[in-house]
């Protein structure tokens, strides 16, 4: 039972944070589009890798509180979990095996940020 438990705890963080992160990004992206110059395709780009970041670290942080303990292992648990299944999703190709350790540092930065604050 406390498995059972165990394991239920751990999707409801990861659940929990993506829906954490998806929002934040949708949020954000949302406010900083609003501006864009013209057509604006390079600050559209750099916005939304730089955004898709800071939602990651977000993310992260949620994780990291939510677990106990080892915040910064959660965060980046969950970070790489979340870019496999959604850089596959989007790219589909070698670019996901780049996008994924990146989302696992970003979000281990928020699980360290959790930690410390």
């Amino acid at each position: 039972m406390a498995r059972l438990f165990a394991f239920f705890r751990a999707m409801v963080i990861f659940f929990a944070s993506a829906l954490t992160t998806l929002a934040m990004f949708g949020l954000l992206l949302a406010g900083a589009w609003r501006f864009a110059p013209g057509d604006g395709e390079i600050y559209k780009l750099v916005s939304s890798v730089a955004l898709s970041a800071a939602a990651l670290t977000a993310g992260g942080w949620l994780a990291g509180k939510l677990a106990r303990g080892r915040a910064w292992q959660a965060g980046s648990l969950f970070g790489l979990a979340f870019g496999l299944c959604s850089f596959s999703y989007l790219t589909g190709d070698w670019r996901t095996f780049i996008a994924a350790p990146l989302a696992a540092l970003f979000a281990g930065l928020g699980g360290w940020i959790s930690d410390r604050w």
